[in-house]
């Protein structure tokens, strides 16, 4: 049912939990003489040792088998199991490891570690009225997927699907081609009502796409029409976030009144208002916001794609007074330009990628903390790691990378590559980037288009927005190999 849909961890589980007075070892829950513990078995060592954090707390493992963190919690205590740091070649991954203490001991949460297999699950345009080009997934809590398609559908205009790891798959809405809605772009959100939510880049009142509820029937209800006379000039680019407070935040990269963009905010009832408006007059905070948006404890992160002291883009802070700030403009030479939309690592700072230019050909992998500490970690090459701008449209990158259970990040390259055709690519928080498929068209797919997301067993899912069997996309996965 779609009343159990994805659940939102809108920040990194022990950034979170900090933010809220909780804590590991350090927290008063963890120091109670009774309560809760949280376990489970750990696989695949082959007698390397791994640290897994609940919290703050840590533990290290050397021996395949059960184990058990130290702390002791009580009712109603969230728990959040990642990986510190993985035992050497194997990839880990992380099943049943985030959740609430209800009444009980956690006894099954599931580490295992192995060799990384890539595989294809689905192939789309299989059938008539197929979805085809895949644009977003969501995950729901029964480990079903969710996914946009950019055209298909009964009348090729787009479509919403759901798909399980079975390998169900189910069209759940065909957009129409009288105009109401059509082109679904980003990923669907489940609000807290337990109903969809997305973005369309056409159609609505004014022709430039709508913000639609998409309910357990499967029917759309239109929440908003973009470029409305609050929203002048909106033109939907990235897809939605879903904020703490249950709101939807999202950004437009040519509304407001000067056409310079927004950053806007919607509430499930289609309540409408624009937190911010950029303005040409004041260039230097940026302006044509294309990626989305990130929460953070101190206010909204995002880019824009141009403005700033050198007109090449801007990393900035909504503050939660409402006041915005420019944290770093991009300067067009060895820092890059135009970045995609951030993603907040464990440690707090948050990591995003650049679009090519002349002094880095294929764009890079940047750091940068919450006061503008700029670091470039990774120089994309071309032919080895493949380049972001995205496939069809040459428009700047606009999705964010995984932040993974194991404190990696994973995130996809829509071009280049030993084939052509785009790569997957881990990158370590220090910024060693491994390439782990580079995509060879046909049957295996082409240009990877959408934000990578994580299953509660681990599994990283994506899809390809070319080839595959009917030349309509494919659903791919990333997995510990089965020993």
């Amino acid at each position: 049912m779609l009343a159990t849909l994805f659940r939102a961890w809108p920040l990194p589980l022990a950034l979170m939990l900090s933010a809220c007075g909780g804590g590991g070892g350090g927290g008063e829950s963890a120091q109670a003489p009774t309560g809760f513990i949280v376990s489970g078995t750990v696989s695949g060592l082959a007698g390397k040792s791994i640290t897994l954090l609940n919290r703050d707390d840590s533990l290290t493992i050397a021996i395949d088998g059960p184990f058990a963190f130290p702390s002791k919690w009580v009712k109603n205590d969230f728990f959040g199991v990642e990986i510190k740091s993985s035992p050497e070649g194997k990839f880990c991954a992380v099943a049943n490891g985030k959740g609430l203490i209800v009444d009980k001991n956690v006894t099954d949460v599931k580490v295992s570690c192995g060799e990384m297999a890539f595989s294809h699950r689905l192939q789309f345009g299989g059938s008539a009225g197929d979805g085809t080009a895949p644009e977003g997934l969501g995950l729901s809590w029964d480990g079903s997927l969710f996914g946009t398609t950019a055209s298909g559908g009964s009348a090729d205009r787009g479509a919403v699907y759901q798909w399980k790891p079975s390998g169900e798959y189910k069209l759940l809405h065909s957009f129409a081609a009288d105009g109401t809605a059509d082109s679904p772009t980003g990923a669907l959100i489940q609000g807290q009502d337990g109903k969809l939510y997305g973005v369309t880049n056409s159609g609505g009142v004014n022709g430039a796409g709508v913000l639609f509820q998409l309910s357990e029937a499967g029917e759309v209800k239109t929440l908003l029409s973009f470029e409305s006379q609050s929203m002048s000039r909106l033109r939907v680019s990235s897809g939605l976030t879903l904020g703490w407070d249950g709101s939807l935040y999202g950004t437009a990269p040519h509304g407001g009144p000067s056409g310079a963009g927004i950053v806007y905010k919607v509430s499930t009832r289609g309540e409408a208002s624009v937190l911010h408006a950029f303005a040409s007059t004041q260039q230097t905070l940026g302006r044509y916001p294309l990626a989305g948006i990130t929460q953070s404890w101190d206010g909204l992160y995002g880019t824009t794609a141009y403005g700033g002291v050198n007109d090449q883009g801007t990393v900035f802070r909504l503050g939660n007074d409402g006041s915005l700030k420019s944290i770093y403009s991009f300067t067009n030479g060895p820092d890059g330009r135009s970045p995609s939309s951030l993603t907040q690592g464990a440690d707090g700072n948050f990591y995003g990628v650049t679009s090519p230019n002349e002094a880095r050909p294929a764009g890079g992998i940047f750091r940068i903390t919450p006061t503008g500490t700029f670091t470039l970690l990774h120089a994309f090459d071309q032919a080895v790691d493949g380049y972001p701008l995205r496939a069809y449209s040459n428009e700047h990158p606009r999705q964010r990378l995984l932040l993974a259970s194991n404190r990696h990040f994973y995130g996809t390259n829509p071009l280049g590559g030993a084939h052509g055709f785009g790569t997957l690519y881990q990158i370590t928080p220090e910024g060693k980037v491994s390439v782990i498929h580079a995509f060879a068209g046909g049957a295996d797919g082409a240009h990877p288009a959408a934000e990578l997301i994580q299953a509660q067993d681990g599994t990283i899912y994506g899809v390809t927005r070319g080839d595959g069997v009917q030349s309509k996309g494919t659903l791919f996965q990333l997995a510990v190999k089965a020993p």
